[in-house]
């Protein structure tokens, strides 16, 4: 019994170290390089797009560049040659962030609906898109449907991954996706 408990906490500590890696996960390099070559004087012209990061015990969370390039200041501009490096590896995830990292910073953080997970693990990108957005007048540019907003976060994590911009209306309260270097 004791041997088989030990397998189990184990698996259990092998599963909670690799979870917040999603495989497959390919940021095209000319975002990463649009996003890093600004020079953070002042707000990045990409500051009111949504990133997402990984974080400790399986959580996601949501922040912006000028966060992100703040954070690399005081916690890993000695780890990585420059910012585009360090942005490189976050966004990919492959960086899982501790609460250390991210203290004094309002970041949204949440866990993936496993309902949106299974979808999106049936489903192709346009038919997943589909499932969860209404198109607006501008045919690029998507609004998440009203009935899954409790879900936006997991739906527009899956829609990052995939090399879209998220951004928010915030007179409307509606998050939008497009293609990053389409026109908003």
């Amino acid at each position: 019994m004791r041997f088989s408990m030990r397998k189990i906490l184990w698996c259990m500590l092998l599963t909670i170290a690799i979870s917040c890696t999603t495989p497959g996960v390919k940021i095209n390099e000319s975002i990463i390089t649009e996003l890093a070559k600004h020079d953070f004087k002042i707000p990045s012209v990409h500051g009111f797009a949504l990133i997402f990061i990984c974080c400790k015990e399986n959580y996601k969370a949501f922040t912006n560049i000028n966060v992100l390039h703040k954070i690399f200041i005081k916690h890993y501009s000695e780890k990585y040659p420059d910012f585009r490096s360090f942005l490189s590896e976050v966004l990919n995830q492959s960086i899982n962030f501790s609460e250390k990292d991210l203290d004094n910073w309002q970041i949204g953080h949440f866990k993936l609906d496993t309902n949106v997970q299974e979808t999106y693990a049936k489903l192709a990108m346009p038919d997943f898109i589909a499932r969860y957005f209404d198109s607006t007048e501008d045919k690029k540019v998507l609004a998440v449907k009203t009935e899954y907003h409790k879900d936006a976060y997991s739906i527009l994590y899956y829609c990052f991954i995939n090399n879209y911009k998220i951004t928010l209306n915030d007179y409307q309260g509606k998050y939008f996706i497009s293609g990053f270097f389409d026109r908003q």
